[in-house]
């Protein structure tokens, strides 16, 4: 599309390969400025090709990276209530006594020794 707009116009897009040259750099806003429309028809094209190239390239780059943090924040949060239960479950074990593990074992042994458990 480039090359038909420019041809003629143009001294720096003399044929297709520096039309595909021009459209590969402005896609990826790489944009080196060595092949650039001069026409305004061809400078509306380009400025369309370089925004959809930020559309394609750059916005799903950001998304993809948000999503990440995301995920880490998340895996952040689970870890600091995994941490914030098992730190209550051992302060509510000191408060209230031994584990209930603990206590249905010492259970058990006084009940083999024949004492009257309590």
């Amino acid at each position: 599309l480039i090359f038909a707009i420019e041809r003629g116009k143009n001294e720096s897009i003399k044929d297709t390969t520096d039309a595909l040259w021009w459209a590969v750099t402005a896609l990826t806003t790489v944009g080196y400025g060595d092949i650039y429309p001069v026409t305004p028809l061809g400078r509306l094209v380009g400025g369309v090709v370089a925004f959809v190239g930020v559309v394609f390239f750059a916005l799903p780059a950001g998304i993809i990276g948000s999503g990440f943090v995301e995920a880490m924040i998340d895996q952040q949060e689970a870890r600091r209530t995994q941490f914030s239960v098992a730190s209550q479950s051992r302060r509510l074990n000191e408060v209230d006594g031994p584990p209930l593990e603990q206590q249905v074992f010492h259970h058990a042994i006084k009940a083999l020794k024949g004492q009257q458990p309590a």
